[in-house]
């Protein structure tokens, strides 16, 4: 680390101190203690020398297609998240010159950084567990800010194997629902997503949402209700028991189902439309 508080007069060292090689008591900076940084952080530290040099770097090589501002935007955003958490303003970070402010946000977009894709998720993974008991299987109000800041701050084509990292972590362990609404992830998760949209998986099953809740009730099919702050109602079918249902469907005659490609034939579960108003009465 560089020498941020003199050891003679216990005074924050000033990057606008006359001399750079001295304390503006006097006191000779070379001389004092000074402690080794992570290894993640000076990685980071020769990746961004070698961005400022015009140089590719190997250490880090997902910072090579950045200019040095993307990349300063890219560690604020990283460190200061993942080192404060989901606080109202995690971006604005009073005394950033000082070292006992600033290292634990570099230290920990550096840690990112190196071990990327991995350790990105694990940051993910401790948002998502922390709001699990708050979120009611929202990804806006699991990720906050990270999930909005994402695909605003850092939407230039430079950035997009970030937001594909978190499109990645979201298809493989989102265990929440998600609606078209997210159109920005639906897609690469539609497949993998354990609780499907109550809308969806009716058009999907070919079936109408009433139909769908009264299979529902009869014990036959998962269903979660839930209600949000601003008093909307969803609803969200558990995909395995969604499944389930249809292989109980083929195991009498019906047609076979192609659930990866979307393909839900409407003679599936009985409900060929000539049946349909059997199952859509009350």
């Amino acid at each position: 680390w560089l020498i941020d508080r003199c050891d003679a007069c216990a005074s924050h060292v000033s990057w606008a101190r006359d001399s750079y090689a001295h304390c503006p008591c006097g006191a000779p900076l070379d001389r004092m203690s000074s402690f080794e940084a992570p290894s993640a952080l000076t990685a980071m530290s020769r990746a961004l020398e070698q961005r400022a040099l015009g140089r590719p770097s190997d250490e880090i090589p997902r910072l090579n297609d950045l200019t040095l501002h993307q990349c300063s935007r890219l560690i604020r955003w990283l460190g200061a998240y993942g080192a404060r958490g989901l606080q109202r303003t995690p971006q604005k970070v009073k005394f950033s010159d000082a070292v006992e402010t600033s290292w634990p946000i570099t230290t920990m977009a550096a840690e990112m950084l190196v071990g990327w894709p991995q350790n990105f998720w694990r940051f993910l993974d401790g948002l998502h567990a922390s709001r699990k008991d708050h979120d009611g299987g929202s990804l806006a109000r699991t990720f906050g800010a990270v999930y909005r800041s994402l695909y605003a701050a850092f939407r230039e084509p430079e950035f997009a194997w970030l937001r594909e990292s978190f499109e990645d972590y979201v298809a493989e362990h989102w265990s929440g629902s998600m609606g078209r609404r997210n159109r920005r992830v639906y897609a690469r998760a539609a497949q993998r997503m354990e609780w499907i949209p109550l809308g969806a998986a009716s058009r999907q099953a070919d079936m109408s949402v009433a139909a769908l809740l009264r299979t529902a009730r009869q014990g036959h099919l998962e269903v979660r209700s839930y209600e949000t702050a601003t008093g909307r109602r969803f609803s969200k079918v558990h995909r395995a028991s969604l499944l389930k249902l249809i292989a109980d469907g083929t195991s009498l005659g019906l047609p076979t189902l192609d659930f990866c490609n979307g393909s839900y034939p409407s003679e599936l579960l009985r409900v060929q439309r000539v049946q349909r108003g059997t199952f859509d009465k009350d």
